[in-house]
């Protein structure tokens, strides 16, 4: 019996999808949808984890040659980052509801998912689907900065990808070729460790052009990845090649050298004695689990109501999840060594391929 299987039967896991979303994959005819909007918001829980949620709004043909607009709201793991506004995709639709079926559309696409698909993920319908488009509300403030910036256009030149001890990363260095709007002077730049937003990540290719706002001292470049997913973007027929050195070391960035000096005090602190590494009271876990349920659980938009299930799969005891991060939370907001190594240790098992 596949995954699917268990969950469609009822014995498989409690979260996920639900009765109602179980019932429209089982029963639900099977379509054609076109993806036209995505919507991102994210949500906060009292423990302090974050999560982020996708709308999308589907063209569902129908079998009179139609196509009707649908909503949902779904967690699509793994490779999300393959949907963008125009990709189609395998959905099973009932009535006025819509699901899309993750498993099928990557094996039509001949993507490889080893069965992770068939585990499928939060859903929820819509009565009111997203409007057409990219709307990211995550990334408001990042909008502004780039309005405060000078406007350019950023062409991709080369993308390198990025290695770490846990093995490939999500984010590139990219080589670029900087042309401001005001005065259509030209020079090339390094953006380090970009990380594109899901339905952006197929606009990252040698040739496309991508609006950029760069700051006062020039060193700050942020892509405006909303207006390049929103037709933001065009391709540049001959781009220059590239003139930096891949043998030479990157710079280093700002988080870089946040971390480097975080590293040194941490050492020092942990060859004094200075931190603890025992579980506090009442927390029941060590260190390592509560930071990777803690990213899990956001990497993955685990809603609130599921948290306690998806935190046992990963060794914690049943119904000890909140207590446990929450006192994880006590200790961290009251010795600053905690939060430091917490705020590192989740950002690399965030990035982390689930």
């Amino acid at each position: 019996m596949s995954v699917l299987d268990a969950i469609i039967d009822g014995t498989g896991p409690s979260f996920g999808i639900g009765r109602r979303g179980r019932r429209v994959l089982r029963s639900g005819r099977r379509a054609t949808g076109v993806i036209v909007g995505i919507k991102v918001t994210r949500s906060s829980s009292g423990e302090g984890t974050n999560s982020r949620h996708y709308a999308y709004a589907l063209d569902v043909e129908q079998p009179q040659g139609e196509s009707i607009r649908l909503g949902c709201r779904q967690r699509l793991a793994p490779q999300r980052e393959i949907v963008h506004v125009g990709s189609q995709v395998v959905v099973r639709q009932r009535r006025r509801k819509v699901i899309i079926d993750w498993a099928a559309t990557l094996d039509e696409l001949e993507v490889e998912h080893d069965g992770l698909a068939e585990s499928a993920g939060s859903w929820k319908p819509l009565r009111k689907p997203p409007p057409a488009g990219v709307e990211d509300l995550e990334r408001n403030g990042e909008r502004r900065r780039i309005a405060r910036g000078r406007a350019a256009q950023a062409t991709v030149l080369r993308v390198v990808a990025l290695d770490s001890m846990f093995g490939a990363l999500e984010n590139v260095d990219v080589d670029v070729q900087l042309t401001f709007d005001d005065d259509g002077s030209t020079r090339q730049a390094l953006l380090r460790r970009i990380i594109p937003p899901d339905y952006a990540a197929f606009l990252l290719r040698v040739g496309t052009v991508l609006p950029v706002g760069v700051d006062k001292d020039g060193e700050s470049i942020t892509i405006d990845w909303v207006a390049a997913a929103n037709d933001g973007t065009t391709v540049a027929a001959a781009p220059p090649a590239p003139t930096r050195d891949l043998d030479a070391p990157p710079p280093p960035t700002a988080s870089e050298k946040l971390g480097d000096a975080l590293q040194g005090m941490l050492a020092g602190a942990i060859a004094a004695g200075g931190l603890s590494t025992e579980a506090p009271e009442g927390a029941e876990i060590d260190f390592d689990t509560w930071v990777e349920v803690s990213a899990g659980l956001a990497r993955d938009a685990v809603p609130e109501a599921d948290h306690d299930a998806y935190a046992t799969r990963l060794g914690v005891p049943p119904g000890r999840w909140a207590d446990a991060s929450r006192a994880w939370q006590v200790r961290a907001s009251s010795d600053w060594r905690t939060g430091a190594r917490y705020g590192e240790a989740y950002q690399q098992a965030f990035q982390r391929e689930p």
